[in-house]
């Protein structure tokens, strides 16, 4: 996760800064955490996660997870607590233009049709707004991985680097993938 941040450039991770950010796959709520403490608190989190259960745990565990990974950690006011929401990565449930930035990891193949989770994600950005996130793609990912990921509810499984650059072109957006 941090990695994610690494690439992104300086300028970006200052615009960032004290702006609405939109987590897609929350999971458990520790990516969250990581964000709010890599920003100091200083960003406006909307955390969205398909499993309800995964985001009532994001939402009772989120400072617990501040105080494990930075005891020291800026104080948790009602202006920077993250706010925790279900919602499908395919059916984001925002108004267009909702966000300044939306960050992904590691979601698309659990998503039914991920081109469909890209489109959402810059539908809900504003205009000069950033996308951002990390995804495995094949042939890097482990084949018996896939499989297992393609046999669960609705996913699509791995994807192939030429299908990911297609679907961010399909909705005109210039994509860059560090590999």
């Amino acid at each position: 996760r941090y990695a994610t941040f690494a690439y992104l450039p300086q300028g970006d991770r200052d615009w960032l800064r004290g702006k609405h950010l939109l987590e897609i796959g929350c999971g458990s709520g520790l990516e969250t955490a990581e964000i709010w403490l890599a920003f100091g608190g200083e960003v406006h989190i909307t955390a969205v996660d398909a499993v309800p259960r995964m985001v009532d745990l994001a939402r009772t565990r989120f400072e617990a997870l501040l105080d494990e990974l930075d005891p020291d950690h800026p104080p948790v006011t009602e202006a920077n607590r993250p706010r925790f929401e279900e919602g499908q990565a395919q059916r984001l449930p925002f108004a267009d233009h909702t966000f300044d930035a939306a960050f992904m990891m590691f979601v698309l193949h659990w998503t039914p049709d991920p081109g469909q989770a890209i489109a959402e994600s810059v539908r809900v950005v504003r205009p000069a707004g950033l996308l951002f996130g990390a995804q495995a793609y094949r042939p890097l990912v482990n084949p018996y991985m896939n499989l297992v990921i393609r046999s669960s509810r609705n996913s699509y499984g791995f994807c192939w680097r030429e299908d990911l650059l297609n679907w961010y072109r399909q909705i005109g957006v210039d994509v860059q993938i560090a590999t």
